[in-house]
């Protein structure tokens, strides 16, 4: 029989670096829990810290995670309550400039990457993992 797996979720104020960091420690546990080795967990942590990194940067108020196990592959959800922004997966014309390159890196880690606007501000980024589901048992 297959194990459930819980879905998770984390509400924090976007200048609360102690609850990111705890945050990012549980995300990580979780997804070590259900997914197999073979799965890019760096990856899965860098996209984690890429989204989260830009709602910190461009939004306010609270943030909200979630890591959803729909199917074989978890998503990862990041809603903020920020002016909202469009997803541009490009690199900087400047390659060596340290800013606008996290959403083309989240991009390119995962296997699908959608931003939708919520109706009363702010936006929700969607990014489908490279972490693959232990096999049933």
């Amino acid at each position: 029989m297959e194990e459930e797996i819980e879905d998770r979720a984390w509400i924090f104020a976007a200048n609360d670096a102690k609850a990111v960091h705890e945050a990012r420690h549980d995300y990580m546990s979780h997804l070590h829990r259900y997914g197999r080795p073979d799965s890019d967990f760096h990856a899965a942590e860098l996209v984690f810290g890429e989204l989260v990194g830009n709602v910190l940067h461009h939004g306010e108020g609270n943030v909200e995670v979630r890591l959803e196990w729909g199917g074989d592959t978890p998503a990862l959800r990041v809603s903020d309550d920020g002016p909202g922004f469009q997803l541009r997966a490009t690199l900087p014309k400047d390659v060596m400039s340290e800013k606008g390159r996290g959403l083309y890196l989240a991009t390119a880690l995962t296997q699908d990457l959608r931003i939708f606007r919520n109706p009363n501000g702010g936006a929700q980024v969607c990014a489908v993992l490279p972490v693959y589901r232990v096999p049933k048992r």
